[in-house]
């Protein structure tokens, strides 16, 4: 019983962790251990607000290198409540292979009509691809991290994208489409959307943005999910009627 209960707990303040994220807070980027295509790839090391965490980018034309800080406006995926100035948008999907035929004659939704989507289903197909890289090998996070940048922000174009395209990317984001758009699932994510850096104290990111590093880029975006990939609330409810249960036979 104390076990179950224990679990329980903890069940709630993961839960509560993802449900309600801080609003606004320091983000600082620590390296990205794996790369491809000549860029880090699937899981970055950070800590936000002096919390350790594991993000994914979901930003290709930005770059950032280590250290770097910024300050970033938290939102969530599920339920759909983006921070303030996110990033993408449905518009801006122009990837020729989700939003109608490819080179090989064929288009993710089976036509050869243009596909357009909300925000919601943008960010929902890249939580949805970013939940595979924390269940994936990390000889698929190239694949995963660049099916996400095609998505949302024309890495399609780029030498690794169209080397792996037909082979593997294609393939997750058909996998995305299906679980977002066919079939409706949500995951539970959170964006981090940069608003304000520390290398130009209250001043705009993209007004000459850390010229240590990058000039004029601004930071990326990030999206964290829940490393069991798993929306969190079945589980709680798993223990939660557990244990309630147990409660009223006792």
């Amino acid at each position: 019983m104390k076990n179950r209960f224990a679990i329980l707990v903890a069940s709630l303040v993961v839960a509560v962790a993802f449900a309600a994220p801080a609003s606004a807070g320091t983000l600082v980027f620590t390296g990205a251990p794996v790369s491809a295509g000549g860029v880090g790839v699937g899981l970055y090391n950070g800590t936000y607000n002096g919390i350790s965490m594991k993000f994914v980018c979901d930003d290709f034309k930005d770059h950032i290198s280590t250290p770097e800080t910024w300050e970033a406006s938290v939102g969530t995926v599920a339920p759909w409540s983006p921070p303030a100035g996110y990033y993408f948008h449905g518009s801006d999907v122009l990837n020729p292979f989700m939003t109608s035929v490819d080179g090989d004659g064929d288009s993710v939704d089976g036509t050869n009509n243009a596909k357009t989507y909300t925000d919601q289903q943008v960010y929902n197909m890249v939580a949805y691809l970013a939940t595979q890289i924390y269940h994936s090998p990390t000889s698929e996070w190239g694949y995963l991290s660049f099916a996400i940048w095609g998505l949302t922000d024309g890495a399609y174009t780029d030498p690794y994208y169209v080397a792996n395209e037909d082979t593997h990317i294609d393939g997750y984001l058909t996998a995305a489409y299906n679980a977002v758009v066919v079939n409706n699932k949500t995951f539970v994510a959170t964006i981090y959307t940069p608003t304000d850096c520390t290398h130009n104290p209250g001043g705009d990111c993209d007004s000459g943005y850390n010229q240590q590093y990058h000039a004029n880029d601004p930071p990326q975006e990030f999206i964290r999910v829940s490393e069991a990939g798993t929306p969190l609330l079945l589980g709680l409810a798993f223990f939660g009627g557990s244990f309630l249960r147990k409660k009223l036979l006792a």
